[in-house]
């Protein structure tokens, strides 16, 4: 998108049916517990995130559903992620 400054990863716990809005399509369900959220800028036309996961048994068979924003003039959702 011209003029994007950052992008915004969010991940939560539930997918949303895909609500439609001005910026896109809401393919998260924001309803659900917040699983994490990272902001990161973006330079030349890119933007790349990543998140730590703990060697942790508890997170055997967890799901967490994603979905980025690009933010810049606008706001435009992206294609969701399990």
């Amino acid at each position: 998108m011209p003029g994007a400054a950052n992008t915004y990863l969010v991940g939560h716990a539930k997918p949303a049916e895909g609500t439609f809005a001005a910026y896109g399509e809401l393919l998260i369900d924001t309803a659900s517990p917040l699983l994490f959220q990272r902001t990161a800028p973006v330079a030349g036309g890119l933007s790349s995130h990543s998140i730590a996961l703990p060697n942790n048994l508890a997170l055997i068979g967890k799901v967490a559903y994603s979905q980025v924003f690009v933010l810049g003039p606008t706001v435009r959702a992206t294609n969701g992620l399990k």
